[in-house]
C-alpha cells in the first residue's frame, strides 16, 4: 500500500504536465475525514505526503480511493509515455524551441494537421480535460 501511495505522490509527467492533475489537486470526497483527522492544515502536495505517511491508519474508503488513483495515475502514465515516444520526431521539428509541459502540448495541437498519425492518434487520445487545458488560444 505505501510503495503504490508513493508512486502517486512522486512522479513527473513526461512533458512535466503531471501537477494538472496530481499532487496540487484538492482531496477527494473519500478521503475528507482523514484528512481532517492527519492532515489539517496542509495543502497540495503536502496532503498527498500526509496520506502516505498515515496509510495505514486511513479509512477503508479512503485506502480503496488511493488505490484507485494509483490505478488510474499508471494509465495516465503510460499514455504519456507512449506519447513521447510517438511524438518524438514531432517535438524535434515542431515543437523543439518550446519549454517542456503545456508550451510544448500547445505546440503540438497547434501543429496538429501536419504531425505523424502516431503522434495524431495520441494527441485525439488525450483526456478532454487535457485537450482544453493544452489547446492553443483561438
Amino acid at each position: 500500500m505505501k510503495k503504490q501511495l508513493f508512486t502517486i505522490i512522486i512522479f513527473n509527467m513526461m512533458f512535466g504536465i503531471g501537477q494538472l492533475a496530481w499532487g496540487v489537486a484538492a482531496p477527494v470526497k473519500a478521503c475528507a475525514d482523514d484528512v481532517q483527522r492527519f492532515c489539517a492544515g496542509l495543502q497540495g502536495r503536502a496532503i498527498r505526503h500526509c496520506l502516505y505517511e498515515n496509510s495505514s491508519q486511513l479509512s477503508p474508503a479512503c485506502q480503496q480511493e488511493q488505490v484507485q488513483m494509483h490505478a488510474r495515475h499508471q494509465k495516465m502514465r503510460a499514455e504519456f509515455k507512449a506519447l513521447k515516444a510517438d511524438c518524438a520526431a514531432d517535438i524535434q521539428q515542431f515543437c523543439a524551441n518550446d519549454a517542456v509541459g503545456p508550451a510544448r502540448f500547445k505546440c503540438l495541437m497547434s501543429n496538429q494537421s501536419q504531425l505523424s498519425p502516431a503522434c495524431q492518434k495520441d494527441l485525439s487520445q488525450l483526456p478532454k480535460w487535457h485537450q482544453h487545458d493544452v489547446a492553443p488560444a483561438n
